[in-house]
């Protein structure tokens, strides 16, 4: 059987066998996720496309849970984090949204927390996925924000980032921003200076590993502003006051050496999934930009004949 890998970056070369074969690499931990369910003796639901599906479901039932239903939602709210932490990054986002209520927890949070463990009912083939040993390396890190999308909970905006090494997510993150933003092109700004300091961080280590990882880093954004403020060609901006132009996190995304924002489509920046709450179709096709790793398989033992080949996804 011969295997080819399409989807990654057409300026990498992968590391086959003599046969021509690809070895890929998986992680996931469905053991973990299926006993957890089991123990909350969890229901399918084939209705569930995304693992929060109205953004205001959080505040529909403001009842508050009381006695061991705070005991309970607490726990499992903590394991769900724990699985979006290590290999769920599909759950970051609302996960990181019912955390707020992990002190005063509600019915309608409570409601939210059902609804990401009937998703991983639903989601039982998710899994990390990889090329192994590649023979160039290649970081893509991507940041976006939402305005205070977290309304009316917070007015404090949402970072999201997410980083992949040969198209393969290993670091992401989704994190409400610690103040208010007075416009959509400021929280950007911030959650650009958190992915950039994310990339940095992650490329010493990998340094540190042997792998061949160079500034500047290719960061992608979906706003142009942003875009205009790292590369300082905003000289009349109002943004100029708002950031303190010394400090450091300002002086790395202005320096060229560091790294370069590009601009990408909402629809093609996987820190999307991260910041906002998504439709199913939407959500599925994020993910599926993500995984975007396909391989091509050829089970024609005649290598004479015509072969018809089928995306392993």
């Amino acid at each position: 059987m011969s295997r080819n890998v399409i989807g990654l970056n057409p300026n990498n070369t992968l590391q086959t066998n003599k046969h021509g074969k690809v070895r890929m690499v998986y992680m996931e931990q469905q053991v973990a996720i299926d006993t957890f369910l089991s123990h909350h003796k969890v229901r399918p639901n084939k209705k569930i496309g995304s693992p929060m599906g109205d953004k205001n479901q959080l505040i529909k039932d403001q009842t508050p849970l009381v006695g061991e239903e705070i005991n309970e939602f607490q726990s499992k709210l903590g394991t769900i984090n724990y699985f979006a932490l290590t290999t769920r990054y599909d759950i970051a986002y609302p996960a990181a949204r019912i955390s707020q209520f992990m002190s005063k927890p509600t019915r309608g949070a409570s409601n939210a927390l059902d609804r990401i463990l009937s998703y991983l009912l639903a989601t039982q083939d998710f899994k990390i996925k990889g090329v192994f040993a590649p023979k160039i390396d290649i970081l893509l890190p991507y940041s976006d924000s939402d305005w205070a999308g977290d309304m009316p909970i917070t007015t404090c905006s949402h970072s999201g980032t997410m980083i992949t090494l040969n198209d393969t997510p290993i670091r992401w993150r989704s994190k409400k921003q610690p103040k208010t933003s007075n416009s959509s092109a400021e929280a950007e700004i911030y959650a650009l200076s958190q992915t950039i300091g994310e990339t940095r961080h992650l490329g010493w280590k990998m340094l540190e590993f042997g792998m061949d990882i160079k500034e500047p880093y290719d960061i992608y954004v979906d706003n142009k502003q942003s875009i205009s403020f790292s590369k300082n060609i905003t000289v009349n901006s109002k943004l100029r006051t708002t950031f303190n132009l010394k400090d450091k996190r300002i002086q790395e995304m202005r320096d060229d050496k560091i790294i370069n924002a590009k601009y990408v489509l909402g629809i093609e920046n996987p820190a999307d999934l991260l910041t906002k709450v998504q439709p199913a179709y939407k959500h599925n096709l994020l993910l599926k930009f993500i995984s975007k790793i396909r391989i091509k398989t050829n089970t024609n033992p005649n290598p004479n004949l015509n072969t018809n080949t089928n995306p392993i996804t």
